[in-house]
């Protein structure tokens, strides 16, 4: 790993620099926020074996709008799968429930099994949402397979982002395992699910109870 002082024009270099396959900006330690880590190219001759996950870890804020547009400059540069936009206790869990689990020491075993599924399922989350979030970008592969919408009660909103979609389910950002988020939104819920990962801690015979 090379590190280097944050400055706007070796940030660009890096990215354009085939070699460069992974890229991490943090405040002053890997795991202090915000904190950015993105897979920028798969290592040639592997492409089948890797994780292209990328996640971006920030203090709580309301205004999601820094994170939109990046998403929307990433996806001019490579085609977005998917994303999500959500809110976690702590740093140390939305890093894990970023990149698929972490420190099991930080997490109770209900979370630490259902983010190694997660894990598991690397492959398929390469063509598949992963979950309903408060925020979900879906992107267009995605969109094109899912059938047409129904109505649902509360209605999400449908807007674009770039060549994806964001589909908005909640007023405020929340953990996606939030109870009240996850009650409110069962039919959407069950409508995506054949497309997503199909991570069996998210069916919905399986909510937490709360």
């Amino acid at each position: 790993m090379i590190t280097r002082a944050f400055k706007p024009e070796t940030l660009r270099q890096v990215a354009a620099d085939p070699t460069a396959r992974r890229l991490s900006v943090w405040a002053e330690a890997p795991t202090s926020c915000p904190y950015l880590r993105l897979h920028l190219r798969d290592e040639p001759g592997f492409e089948d074996r890797e994780q292209r996950w990328g996640g971006v870890v920030m203090p709580a804020t309301t205004d999601v709008t820094p994170l939109l547009d990046l998403v929307r400059a990433i996806g001019q540069l490579a085609p977005i799968v998917s994303a999500g936009l959500a809110r976690y206790e702590s740093a140390a869990r939305a890093e894990a429930e970023c990149w698929g689990g972490g420190d099991s020491q930080e997490l109770d075993a209900v979370t630490d099994a259902r983010l190694y599924e997660d894990a598991m399922s690397w492959r398929r989350s390469r063509t598949k949402l992963r979950r309903l979030y408060p925020m979900t970008i879906i992107g267009p592969a995605i969109w094109r397979d899912l059938p047409p919408m129904p109505a649902f009660t509360p209605a999400p909103t449908v807007e674009n982002l770039g060549d994806c979609k964001l589909l908005t389910a909640w007023p405020t950002l929340c953990d996606p395992r939030d109870p009240a988020f996850l009650r409110a939104n069962r039919d959407l819920r069950a409508w995506l699910w054949p497309h997503t990962i199909e991570n069996p801690a998210d069916h919905v015979d399986n909510d937490p109870v709360g």
